[in-house]
C-alpha cells in the first residue's frame, strides 16, 4: 500500500546528436545528465542511496539522542554484465561520535538506516555497508 509521495520530478529529453537530459525538480537547480558534461545516472543513484541513508541515520540518531559530530561518506558503484542484479553499491560512511560508548549505538543506527531508507529499500539488491564509526579526539582548550 502506498502511503505518501516522497518527491516529484520530471525529465526533459534534449536531443542534439548527443545523449543528454535535464532533470527538473520543483525546488533546486536543474541537474544535467549526460555523457560529457553532466552527472551519470549511476552517480545519481549512488547519491540518492547515500543521501537517503544519511538522512535516515541522522533522524534515528536525533530520536535516540545520539550526538553525531560529523558524517562523511563515499559510495562505490559496481556493474557486472554477468550479475543478474546489474549494479551493486557499497556505502562507506565515516561517522564521528562524541564518546566510545556511542560507537555501538551509531553502528546499530547506520545499519537500521540502510535497511529502512526509502531509496535503499527500492533496490533489487541491498547496498553493502562498510561503516567506520570513530570517537572524536579529546580537544583541550587552554
Amino acid at each position: 500500500m502506498w502511503e505518501r509521495i516522497l518527491c516529484s520530478c520530471r525529465t526533459e529529453q534534449i536531443w542534439d546528436g548527443e545523449r543528454r537530459a535535464t532533470g527538473l525538480a520543483p525546488q533546486g537547480a536543474p541537474i544535467q545528465l549526460g555523457q560529457a558534461e553532466g552527472w551519470q545516472p549511476e552517480q545519481l543513484l549512488a547519491l540518492a542511496v547515500d543521501g537517503s541513508t544519511m538522512m535516515t541515520f541522522l533522524a534515528l540518531a536525533e530520536s535516540e539522542g545520539l550526538e553525531v559530530l560529523a558524517y562523511v561518506s563515499s559510495v562505490r558503484v559496481f556493474h557486472a554484465d554477468t550479475d543478474p542484479a546489474g549494479v551493486r553499491l557499497v556505502l562507506a560512511p565515516c561517522i564521528v561520535v562524541g564518546s566510545h560508548d556511542s560507537i555501538p549505538v551509531a553502528t546499530r543506527l547506520i545499519e537500521e538506516a540502510l535497511a529502512s531508507s526509502p531509496v535503499g529499500r527500492s533496490l533489487r539488491v541491498a547496498p553493502r555497508l562498510e561503516p567506520e564509526i570513530v570517537e572524536a579526539p579529546l580537544t583541550v582548550h587552554a
